[in-house]
């Protein structure tokens, strides 16, 4: 991989061509290996024999080896994939090639402006700086016998890493200047009557790490850096620039470990940011032109810290003269030039003088990823003052004020007397003419005055006059927002622009590092953050990531109240006293004019307010007045579900309480007690249903009511022979009444009743709604609201001509039977019927069971027990229960709707339907398009247009990795295999940039939806470092380097990972991913996901694994535990399936069952697991039952979640060579394995990485297909199993969400 990055022509007067780069090095390999193990013996191990180690690191823990003159870029390439992948390697990479950061510019400045933008001129008036600070120029050699360098270059001068001796003196001077212009910038002698001034005295060290070609190899550079580190560097001055290695990550850590400060020139391309500049370790400079706008020539980016001058620099040059060159090498230099100053003033660490820089750097009007912190200042550096200034001015009148601001205040001039500072906060007053003065840090947050004095901000005068301040401060990114308030708002600083006000609201917009601040009166209505900005309200720091604005009022007299949301809530204003806030409720009381403000995310669940006090949300008056409805026991055991238009809320009226075995969620509450137990709910709206079990009591807001105030109607059950049973549901809900006893009940979830009598018994039941299902076993009389029902066949269906002519065909479960209209070409055949109606007509037929089919050709209407039914629907669905109870779930491409049977829990949605049957129950659905998912719990039969399905088959799922951008392989492998995939796999790190989650959410995700695939999302925490972040994923897919991204990552994540996961850490970004991946699914009815999160945590490879670092089984279940908890709160529902998956074998000493946590957190147990073959010299051909069967036995054991296995794949390698024969029968194997071993899905990993695991497209196959115009490799077996070992029912039923499991959820 090459990674070089601009390459730039020397300019002035002495203008040079850049030689071409040298590829005698382009067959040398960087072997990084792990700190516990022997350099040289771990690599010659992993080396091929033709391999020779010509160098090693053992302090940055690498060596250098060189292939045979003729291996090619790809080849060596090929060679380090292969390397990486030995034990004991953590990385091999090409010795890749580092360039100088100069771009050319004609024009000549004949004096030097540079050091007068720094302030450096005010700066030398306390110092020129002190020979004890050294700095160090990684760089081409110095020409230290310069007259303006040589007092001021090192004894010794340094170290050459490109000749590998003492002298780093440059080879040829024509050829060979960029060190030495670098060097004068930083430290050419000043005030010497010679030459040119250079920011600092400091003491130069020469380490020549790039050649006369302005080019330098990653071994020589990182060499270069840990010898200068060792031998004294307070800072090192990096003008260089290039691509990722690991070696160089190594080198710039072990240097910031030491202490050292290093400064490094950003790139010159305008683009984003090169190494070593994107390191965290290092300061990443962006160039200035004269006139402080951003050099076009300058990366940016938000590795951006600081900016400097780098446009036409006048330096020394290597003919004893000067010239003027740009870049951001030329910027770099003036950094480490101020910081070479203040050293010389103050003993500061460099993370405390990395920190000074940035805090006294002058902020210009770039954004903060073109100037960082701001323009470097080097007066403000040496002595730590402030960059900005307020001052209060007094008018002539007595005025008091308070200041607050997000950074550091200090005074400045005019403080005393009762002026004072505490942290962030200035109090004080002025009078008569006097004038308070105060730099600080950062923004100013509050600012309040009583009186008429003036302030002014950096110079700009601030309008004053409202009690309360709000800021808006960008956080680097653009950031949109609105608010309002209950009184007026008025602009004070910084607004301009796209912002507004009007009134009572005001919206705007900013970037960089800009900030909005203004001033209102009264409260805050409501507050939307679009970005990253950050909000104050009266120098408080709010929360602006809750979406909802709540205030509760007091109108002039006491109130209490309390509320709960779905998801969080924060303090916005007012709070205090009695006010509190647990999770995710809020409760507090107010009186007279008093205002509480809150912010929440998530939906209002339940709201109580004892007093007058009026609620608003986002600005709309909310409704106050809730009732409350209390179940209670009149003896024996009682069970009940309760559902309302709009939230419950747990109650204590009538001194009840809410125990465990009671359940509330949204409008639903479930609950069960014994003799004496009482529940109390709140709720606005009305009761939608209610089914009770046993003999309870009905309270509405503390007075007893009657059933019927709930469930109006009687049904009636009157024995007419010795013994019969019976069943029934409604769409309202049921109660016991009078008679019933012994084995009559009412299932309170499903929503059923069932009893048995005999003799001359009665049993009487309320209900509510339709009644649905009814079945009778034996010999009784039915009666609603007194009315005998017909009970012989159960249901009518009747087809009505409307008009027009219209042929009908039909079929059930059970039989059918005339009951009006029937005749001519009516025909009944046991299950089947058929017919036409015309005109007026109207044929009528009762039947039993379950409708399996319906077809209509022409535009009559359908009723099905008087209820009309949609006939457009072309295909029929059900579930028939066999006897025991089933859920499932379905989704298809066009509609769906009910048809049958339908009731209790089942529900439809657009395209989607899900459900339950029990017993002898059958549920029927209509639909339009194609059956797309399909997911069953249970022994249910299920019927497609009255033909049975084979429910037994596994799901097929596909990596392909991402180079693959528009899946074209995929779809050619679904079209060869004749099998379309269900699922497809993809790995997604947890990277915070704005531009990734657009990569992901906006066009990976939706191109895999638009595919008819759902998307398995490997979320791997990993966690890029602050100049990692921002990379352009989708040119690392195109050019196939996202997977070695991925990897890099490794390096930059912390090895206890899930302890802060766990400990909150990471909650801002988990949040902002779940609302992503919330709203890109609800942007259509149809798209589902799954999420592994943190996978083969039983293996010791990962960051996240508790065999890694300071961290313990628990602390991963308590990880996986806290992220489920954070997407519950964006309101995700079951379009998304959590999947918990292991690897294939425990690597560690901890068994994978210890880091479960829990039922109610998974969806899915997973394995991965491989045939490795011979490709590895530990590895052998294995079996799919030894490589799975162990652990499959164990998840089963764990609990009943379906189970998929997320990753397989097999090499072809043998002892000798490959057999792809081989590689095909192991394939048929493990899919006829997978089916008989409960397996309901799996993924192959198709794609070339270790070995050669892929089956299409591969470096190996047993027959050759058409794809794109060419021929590629393909496994015949591979096509041949997965038509046989799938099925478009199988691939249904794992694409759908898992359903409640027969376990307890923990």
């Amino acid at each position: 991989m090459k990674v070089a990055g601009t390459v730039g022509i020397l300019s002035g007067s002495a203008e040079n061509a850049l030689a071409q780069q040298s590829n005698e090095k382009q067959n040398e390999l960087l072997v990084g290996v792990a700190p516990t193990a022997n350099a040289r013996q771990t690599a010659q191990q992993a080396l091929p024999s033709e391999a020779r180690i010509i160098d090693e690191n053992d302090t940055l823990g690498y060596v250098r080896a060189e292939l045979p003159d003729r291996s090619s870029a790809s080849a060596t390439a090929s060679v380090a994939s292969t390397v990486a992948s030995r034990r004991g390697v953590e990385y091999a990479e090409r010795n890749a090639v580092y360039e100088t950061l100069a771009v050319p510019n004609d024009p000549r400045f004949g004096d030097q402006y540079a050091p007068e933008m720094v302030n450096a001129p005010a700066a030398w008036e306390t110092t020129l700086g002190e020979s004890d600070v050294i700095v160090a120029v990684v760089d081409q050699g110095i020409k230290y016998d310069h007259p303006d360098l040589e007092a001021n270059v090192a004894d010794g001068y340094g170290h050459d890493f490109v000749d590998n001796d003492d002298d780093p003196y440059p080879d040829t001077l024509s050829d060979e200047q960029h060190g030495t212009h670098v060097a004068g910038i930083v430290a050419a002698g000043t005030d010497n009557n010679t030459g040119v001034a250079g920011i600092s005295n400091a003491t130069l060290l020469s380490v020549r790490t790039l050649d006369k070609s302005e080019t330098g190899y990653t071994a020589d550079i990182a060499d270069g850096i840990q010898w200068a580190a060792d031998n004294g560097a307070d800072i090192i001055n990096l003008s260089l620039g290039g691509g990722f290695t690991e070696t160089l990550q190594k080198a710039v850590s072990y240097a910031h470990e030491k202490g050292v400060l290093l400064v490094a020139a950003a790139g010159n391309d305008g683009g984003s940011v090169d190494y070593p500049a994107a390191y965290d370790e290092c300061i990443a400079v962006s160039a200035l032109d004269p006139d402080d706008s951003l050099a076009s020539y300058s990366s940016r980016g938000p590795e951006i810290e600081l900016a400097a001058p780098g446009t036409n620099l006048l330096s020394t040059w290597t003919d004893n003269g000067y010239a003027t060159l740009s870049g951001t090498s030329m910027a770099a230099p003036v950094v480490s030039g101020i910081a070479a100053l203040a050293l010389s003033q103050a003993k500061l660490s460099n993370t405390e003088l990395h920190e000074r820089l940035k805090n006294t750097a002058t902020s210009t009007v770039l954004s903060n990823k073109e100037q960082g912190a701001g323009k470097v200042d080097a007066k403000s550096a040496l002595s730590g003052e402030y960059s900005n200034t307020i001052s209060i001015v007094a008018n002539d009148s007595y005025s008091s004020y308070t200041i607050t601001v997000s950074g550091d205040i200090g005074t400045s001039s005019g403080i005393g007397g009762i002026d004072s500072i505490s942290g962030p906060t200035a109090t004080g007053a002025v009078g008569g003419s006097g004038t308070d003065m105060y730099g600080f840090s950062g923004i100013v947050t509050d600012l309040e005055v009583d009186g008429d004095a003036s302030v002014y901000i950096d110079g700009d005068r601030v309008a004053m006059g409202h009690e309360h301040t709000l800021t808006v401060a960008a956080e680097g990114s653009y950031s949109s927002y609105d608010f309002s308030t209950i009184g007026e708002v008025e602009p004070r600083y910084g607004t301009g622009g796209s912002d507004s006000v009007s009134g009572s609201s005001a919206s705007g917009a900013l970037s960089g590092s800009g900030t909005d601040s203004y001033g209102f009166s009264g409260s805050i209505t409501s507050l939307t953050v679009d970005g990253t900005a950050s909000v104050y309200l009266d120098g408080e720091k709010l929360d602006a990531s809750h979406e909802h604005t709540l205030v509760v009022e007091a109108n002039g007299s006491y109130s209490s109240y309390e509320f709960s949301v779905s998801g969080g809530i924060t303090s916005r204003q007012g709070l205090g006293g009695v006010d509190r806030i647990s999770g995710s409720s809020a409760s507090g009381a107010l009186s007279g004019n008093g205002r509480d403000v809150y912010g929440f995310s998530g939906e209002l669940q339940s709201l109580d307010v004892d007093g007058n006090a009026s609620i608003t949300v986002d600005g709309k008056s909310v409704e106050t007045n809730r009732d409350v409805v209390t179940i209670t026991s009149t003896g024996g055991r009682y069970s009940y579900r309760l559902s309302t238009s709009e939230a419950l809320e747990k109650s204590t009226a009538m001194g009840a309480s809410i125990d465990d075995n009671d359940d509330l969620s949204g409008t639903t509450a479930r609950g069960q007690g014994g003799g004496g137990g009482l529940d109390s709910y709140s709720f606005a709206g009305e009761v939608t249903e209610l089914y009770l079990d046993g003999n309870v009591q009905l309270y509405r807001n503390g007075t007893k009511v009657a059933m019927q105030k709930f469930l109006p109607e009687t049904l009636t059950v009157e024995a007419t022979g010795p013994y019969a049973q019976y069943e029934f549901s409604t769409s309202g809900g049921i109660a016991t009444a009078e008679g019933t006893g012994g084995v009559d009940s009412v299932d309170v979830e499903a929503g059923r009743a069932t009893g048995a009598i005999s003799g001359d018994g009665r049993d009487n039941y309320a209900f509510a709604g339709e009644l649905h299902d009814l079945s009778i076993d034996g010999d009784v009389d039915v009666y609603v609201n007194g009315e005998l029902l017909d009970t012989g066949l159960g249901h009518t269906l009747a087809i009505d001509g409307s008009g027009s002519y219209s042929s009908y065909d039909f079929s059930v479960t059970d039989r059918i039977g005339v009951q009006q209209g029937i005749g001519g070409k009516d025909t009944i055949s046991g299950s089947s019927a058929t017919g036409a109606v015309g005109g007026d007509g109207k044929d009528i037929y009762g039947f039993s069971g379950t409708i399996t089919d319906l077809t209509v050709d022409g535009d009559a209407d359908v009723y099905l027990d008087d209820q009309p039914i949609d006939t457009g629907l072309e295909h029929t669905l059900v579930f028939e229960a066999n006897n025991s109870y089933s859920s499932y779930e379905f989704s298809t491409t066009g509609h769906a709707d009910s048809r049958q049977g339908i009731g209790g829990k089942d529900r439809v949605s657009g395209s989607s339907a899900s459900g339950a049957v029990g017993g002898s129950g059958c549920d029927a659905y209509g639909f339009s398009g194609t059956l797309r998912n399909l997911d069953v719990d249970g022994n249910a039969n299920v019927y497609l247009d009255d033909d049975l399905i084979d429910l037994s088959l596994p799901a097929s799922g596909i990596h392909n990795g991402l180079s693959d951008a528009n899946f074209d392989t995929i779809d050619r492998m679904a079209e060869w295999q004749n099998t379309n995939y269900a699922v497809q796999n993809l790995f997604v790190p947890w990277n915070p940039d704005e531009g990734h989650m657009n990569w992901l959410f906006e066009r990976t995700l939706p191109k895999i939806w638009n595919a008819g695939r759902t998307p398995l999302i490997t979320w791997e925490p990993y966690t890029p470092g602050a100049r990692t972040a921002s990379v352009d994923t989708q040119s690392l897919v195109e050019r196939n380097e996202y997977d070695a991204y991925i990897e890099s990552l490794a390096d930059t994540t912390p090895n206890d990972i899930e302890i802060r996961i766990g400990n909150g850490d990471y909650d801002r970004y988990i949040d902002r991913w779940a609302g992503r991946l919330r709203n890109a699914l609800s942007e259509s009815g149809d798209r589902q996901a799954y999420l592994r999160l943190a996978h083969e945590m039983n293996g010791d490879w990962y960051p996240w694994s508790p065999a890694v670092g300071n961290s313990n089984p628990r602390s991963y279940g308590r990880m996986w535990r806290h992220v489920h908890n954070r997407f519950d709160r964006q309101g995700i529902g079951d379009d998304l399936q959590w999947m918990w998956c292991v690897n294939a074998e425990d690597v560690t000493s901890y068994r994978a069952e210890q880091m479960y946590p829990g039922n109610r957190y998974v969806d899915w147990l997973g394995l991965d697991g491989y045939n490795w073959g011979r490709s590895k010299s530990w590895s052998s051909w294995d079996s799919p039952n030894s490589i799975y069967g162990g652990m499959l036995d164990r998840l089963s054991n764990l609990s009943n979640k379906p189970i998929c296995v997320a990753e397989f794949a097999s090499s072809s390698r043998v002892s000798v060579g490959h057999d792809p024969r081989r590689k095909g029968q192991w394939i048929r194997d493990a899919l006829e394995y997978f089916e008989n071993h409960g397996v309901d899905m799996w993924c192959w990993f198709n794609e070339d990485k270790e070995t050669d695991w892929a089956v299409f497209n591969g470096v190996r196959g047993t027959e050759r297909v058409k794809h794109n115009g060419r021929r590629v490799n393909a496994y015949s077996a591979y096509g041949e199993a997965i038509d046989t070992y799938t099925t478009i029912s199988g691939s249904a039923t794992a694409e759908a969400s898992a359903t409640e499991q027969a376990v307890s959820d923990d």
